[in-house]
């Protein structure tokens, strides 16, 4: 479902050049579409409601870029924060049991939607937890 999805994103945004769903290639962000761009807020949590196993020695990019999208490191505020097309994603651990993430100049909030979604069902791979994704503002 979601590589239809990411199919039907990839051939229909409105955004030429936008490479939010490209699978190769270089990220790039670009500031003057930020005045467009989409800004959302996400939890990430366990559905036992349990806190999440810690994972010693865990590479951040590894476990939290998605897998299916072209992502580079950025130098930003939280635990983690990736560049993806022309989204900047920063992650945090925040409360116990709980991944803070926030998306900003992404596409669209579909696109947003999907870069935490995938961010979540890695984390629910790496954890043999079931990962739930919350928008809480966006």
């Amino acid at each position: 479902m979601l590589r239809k999805l990411f199919e039907t994103l990839r051939n229909t945004h409105d955004a030429p050049g936008d490479e939010t769903f490209t699978t190769t290639g270089p990220c790039e962000f670009d500031s003057a579409r930020d005045a467009d761009s989409v800004e959302a807020a996400y939890t990430i949590s366990t559905a036992s409601g349990n806190d999440w196993p810690v994972l010693p020695g865990i590479d951040y990019a590894t476990l939290l870029q998605p897998r299916s999208l072209a992502c580079e490191s950025a130098e930003e505020e939280g635990d983690h924060s990736f560049r993806t097309g022309t989204a900047l994603v920063s992650v945090s651990w925040e409360l116990a049991g709980t991944w803070a993430v926030s998306v900003e100049g992404a596409a669209s909030p579909e696109a947003a939607d999907l870069i935490v979604e995938e961010m979540a069902r890695q984390l629910g791979e790496a954890t043999g937890e079931t990962a739930l994704p919350h928008r809480v503002a966006g």
